[in-house]
């Protein structure tokens, strides 16, 4: 037993050994790419660097060979207050020379300018990283034609990035389908798109996109009532990490278990949801959980 544990240290000793001299040999070898002035070489040192100094430099040179991703990581050593006019500025023109060639590089600067209200500057930048294939600039251009913000309000305009928004990215579909359901942006109520649209959300992994499909299933709107399926996506929602929306999941999933809708009554898992909710900034479901105390 005392030779098996003593091999297994020994195996795990070399693999350690070699993985590190391997990691070493990448980074020498990315070094030295970088020395020949390789843009992307110098980029991935910038992300295997841990100082922030190192961090700047290997950035700084990447975006000045041209790797637009660079460009954009410099933007974030400088401050967003317009206050510090100098490093503000520097901040915008990292951001521009990013959004040449990366679209998310449009994006930050719109989301820069829109921080501080400045709107009519943030749309030109919405438009670009949407057309460079921005699903989150997508988003946000339907959405200034939907409010008017900085912009001339546009019902065909907003619908039509909601959809590119959806075929960028999949998670986000939920939005254009909560327009099908609400009869809004100049779309006539259609549950069944509507649908369709969360389905495609919740398959990419949206909190938002399967705690819509849950309240179709839990309200008969389009399809048939169904508490069990309600359950299944508010399940779905409530299990996504990253997302504001899963609080909303776990709070109609306790209530589900608090009336015994499509489930057994159970106290105890109801209050074990209410609780997730509440951790996750549901106030509702504080509220609701000192309640069943």
């Amino acid at each position: 037993m005392i030779k098996i544990m003593k091999s297994a240290w020994v195996l795990l000793f070399l693999v350690l050994t070699l993985s590190t001299a391997k990691d070493a040999q990448t980074y020498n070898e990315i070094n030295k790419a970088c020395k020949k002035n390789d843009a992307k070489s110098c980029y991935s040192l910038a992300q295997l660097s841990r100082k922030s100094d190192d961090k700047k430099k290997f950035y700084r040179k990447s975006c000045k060979l041209g790797y637009a991703k660079s460009c954009t990581k410099m933007a974030d050593f400088f401050d967003a207050n317009p206050d510090d006019k100098d490093s503000f500025n520097k901040r915008v023109k990292y951001h521009k020379l990013g959004c040449k060639g990366y679209a998310e590089g449009c994006r930050e600067l719109a989301d820069l300018y829109s921080f501080f209200n400045e709107d009519k500057e943030a749309v030109p930048y919405y438009k670009l990283a949407c057309e460079k294939g921005s699903g989150y600039g997508c988003r946000q251009l339907a959405w200034v034609y939907e409010k008017g913000n900085g912009i001339q309000k546009n019902t065909k305009k907003s619908l039509h990035y909601y959809r590119q928004t959806c075929l960028l990215e999949s998670s986000e579909c939920w939005f254009i389908g909560e327009h099908y359901v609400n009869g809004t942006l100049g779309v006539k109520v259609d549950y069944d798109k509507g649908k369709q649209y969360f389905e495609t959300s919740c398959r990419g992994n949206s909190a938002a996109g399967c705690y819509k499909l849950g309240n179709l299933y839990y309200a008969g709107k389009g399809v048939e009532r169904d508490y069990a399926k309600a359950k299944k996506y508010y399940e779905k929602s409530c299990n996504r990490t990253g997302s504001s929306t899963r609080k909303k999941g776990c709070n109609n999933l306790a209530v589900l278990y608090e009336k015994g809708k499509g489930v057994k009554k159970n106290r105890q898992k109801a209050k074990h949801y209410y609780s997730l909710s509440c951790k996750y900034g549901y106030e509702k479901a504080c509220k609701t959980l000192n309640s069943l105390k």
